[in-house]
């Protein structure tokens, strides 16, 4: 999750569907002039840059993108550093929001696309979000219900403890929900968002290799990495593939695709 460049590598899918998200409530989302914006977990900048961005009026005044990496923030400010009326900035959306003042009741619209399953204590993030948006202001945001990879740490945790030790931190918090989108309303209406939709989006999610497979493993848990001998390394992403292909997603044509169970969120404060 620290590499810029691999995650852009295989983020193709989640920027698709991301697009279609946007598209269809860009009728939703009212642009007052002078908006500000934040999106919430932007990593490496792609979807910040080339989708987000390029959905805001030009008399939108600012676009904020906060990530939890230091090393996606320096990489995004380096690559984008010529860009008019853009900010890259460190933040941890399930911290204390005293830690960041000059946010609190400072944006028009809020956006998060596949990250909010990343923070187990889903109450404390959609509260903090409400913080952050100015009355009136809306949110929309995708995150991970369940998974295949989800399963995948759960089957071969056990295996792989001395590097898979925290794998519970790697599976968002409604993998077993039986009805995630009802829990997801229920902490909307706790925290004080005043309208809400929540719908459950099935998509497929498209590797076109088994190399390309390990790349997306590698880069979106920390897992791999930890294995310092390469044979050791090698050996828990061919079982990774191994688990996919026993799984049936692997395709004729060597690619793998596999189901992936989203919660969609549009909210007003």
């Amino acid at each position: 999750m620290e590499e810029p460049e691999l995650f852009t590598k295989i983020n193709a899918s989640n920027t698709a569907e991301t697009k279609k998200v946007l598209d269809k409530y860009q009728n939703s989302i009212k642009w007052n002039g002078k908006d500000w914006l934040l999106d919430i977990g932007c990593g490496p900048g792609d979807v910040t840059m080339n989708v987000i961005k390029k959905r805001m009026p030009e008399t939108c005044e600012k676009l904020v993108a906060v990530d939890i990496s230091e090393k996606m923030i320096e990489y995004c400010k380096e690559k984008y550093k010529d860009e008019r009326n853009v900010e890259f900035c460190l933040m941890d959306i399930g911290a204390d929001m005293k830690d960041y003042p000059d946010f609190l009741e400072k944006f028009d619209h809020v956006m998060s696309f596949t990250v909010l399953q990343w923070v187990q204590d889903q109450r404390k993030v959609f509260s903090n979000i409400l913080k952050l948006l100015k009355p009136g202001g809306d949110l929309l945001a995708t995150f991970v219900a369940s998974t295949t990879s989800f399963y995948m740490y759960e089957q071969i945790h056990e295996k792989w403890n001395l590097y898979m030790h925290d794998y519970k931190k790697f599976i968002g918090p409604y993998h077993h929900s039986d009805d995630p989108a009802a829990e997801v309303r229920k902490i909307l209406h706790t925290v004080g968002f005043h309208e809400y939709k929540v719908e459950i989006k099935y998509q497929e999610q498209v590797v076109k290799s088994a190399d390309d497979l390990k790349t997306y493993i590698i880069a979106v848990s920390p897992f791999a990495s930890r294995i310092p001998d390469k044979k050791r390394r090698d050996q828990f992403l061919n079982e990774v593939v191994e688990y996919y292909t026993e799984m049936g997603c692997r395709q004729p044509d060597g690619r793998f695709v596999y189901p992936c169970k989203m919660i969609v969120v549009y909210a007003k404060k």
